[in-house]
């Protein structure tokens, strides 16, 4: 049987991570892609594709300056480009890879796609539906 994939998406604080998490004990899988987001940043092609792109400074003793990086990838609309370039096709493979491995699990009953940029970043073409989740700023 095809599991449903829901893509959850919406702006930062609306309550996406609450979501998930009461689906999650309901027996649905979560995939967060914020939390991929930030672990590909350890990948060793990653991180040597970002030194490529916004200079090798941006590793101290081996750890990502963060700070540096964001100052420099969101310096401008091609850095950010940049950056995407080179974080986007490795997101995207582990996202696939998750998708893959949570079909096959009997367990599991749907999956989630936690995804602030689902649209953006064309994931919704994995979704068989997808949701946005809202909150009044002020809420936020």
């Amino acid at each position: 049987m095809v599991k449903p994939v829901i893509g959850l998406t919406g702006p930062t604080g609306a309550g996406k991570s609450t979501w998930s998490a009461a689906f999650q004990k309901l027996g649905c899988a979560v995939i967060d892609c914020d939390k991929i987001a930030r672990e590909v940043t350890d990948h060793a092609e990653v991180r040597q594709a970002l030194q490529k792109e916004f200079g090798a400074d941006i590793l101290q003793n081996g750890t990502l300056d963060r700070r540096k990086l964001a100052m420099r990838a969101f310096a401008d609309a091609d850095s950010v480009r940049r950056l995407n370039s080179v974080t986007h096709p490795a997101i995207r493979k582990i996202i696939l890879q998750q998708l893959q491995q949570f079909s096959r699990d009997d367990t599991v009953k749907a999956i989630f796609l936690d995804a602030p940029l689902l649209f953006e970043g064309g994931l919704e073409q994995f979704c068989t539906m997808t949701a946005a989740v809202l909150a009044p700023q002020e809420l936020r």
